[in-house]
């Protein structure tokens, strides 16, 4: 699919993505299923029983649960698209994802934590107020201040600046190791290029865990908070946390791949 510039991403199809979504959920179900059930063994015919009823259960509410929330977000992106414009990236012939406009992606991003994070401040901000005393004015003047700096201290950091940073690293990731490669046709993603969904995968996680520990190391020199664990204990994390990675993001991409071969993908308006 030959593009120049941008491409803009309009809209997603609400119930092929609440399909992916709930697929998803019920492998994951699948498999708390048979590890519930492998724990039971260890109580005996009750064990068994009471693991396999909690898998059961897990299955039906991430399969259920996730196909509600693949379609409120597909539908919320769509709405907030619609307003403040669309993500915007490139795509060449071979299908790679070169580059995502980082203030386009960031825009929805913003609305949407507006959205998310308003209704957990309103949550907050009653279950507070039930408990300090909803008549009590020192209730109210204690909890408004918490709750709204902490709202707009997520509303800023998580809704705005980071997801300027995260474009940002894709698309020089992108420069460097290649992006994801993708096929897309007749306005559907058909499959997602397991190694390269890997690769950008272990990227991200490498400059994470590294940016996490400078900012945990640099927080307690500031705070003389004594560092435990050493070169070993890092290095063995950091090996932990990228084969992890590696392994998650196979599998979805593998995943994603066979039921968008037999269901179909996630159907996506994209043009200039």
């Amino acid at each position: 699919m030959a593009q120049t510039g941008y491409l803009r991403v309009k809209k997603f199809g609400v119930l092929s993505v609440a399909k992916i979504f709930a697929v998803f959920g019920a492998v994951i179900g699948i498999i708390a299923l048979v590890i519930s059930g492998a724990l039971g063994l260890l109580g005996g015919i009750g064990g068994v029983a009471v693991g396999i009823g909690a898998g059961v259960l897990l299955l039906i509410v991430m399969t259920i649960g996730l196909f509600v929330g693949g379609s409120i977000e597909a539908f919320l992106y769509n709405v907030i698209a619609n307003i403040v414009g669309p993500v915007k990236v490139t795509l060449n012939k071979k299908g790679v994802i070169g580059m995502v406009d980082p203030l386009s992606y960031a825009k929805i991003v913003f609305v949407f934590s507006l959205i998310v994070y308003g209704i957990l401040a309103i949550f907050v901000s009653s279950l507070l107020l039930s408990v300090i005393g909803v008549s009590s004015a020192v209730g109210i003047g204690l909890s408004f201040p918490l709750v709204a700096a902490a709202f707009i201290f997520a509303l800023l950091v998580y809704g705005f600046v980071l997801p300027v940073v995260w474009a940002s690293v894709y698309n020089w990731l992108a420069s460097k190791i290649g992006g994801v490669t993708i096929v897309l046709k007749k306005g559907r993603v058909e499959s997602v290029d397991v190694m390269s969904y890997v690769k950008i995968a272990a990227s991200l996680t490498t400059i994470i865990f590294v940016l996490e520990r400078l900012i945990g190391v640099g927080v307690g020199l500031a705070l003389h908070i004594p560092q435990t664990g050493g070169p070993l204990l890092l290095v063995a994390s950091f090996v932990l946390v990228v084969i992890v990675a590696v392994v998650v993001a196979a599998l979805m991409a593998f995943f994603y791949n066979i039921v968008a071969k037999k269901i179909g993908g996630i159907e996506v308006d994209v043009s200039k």
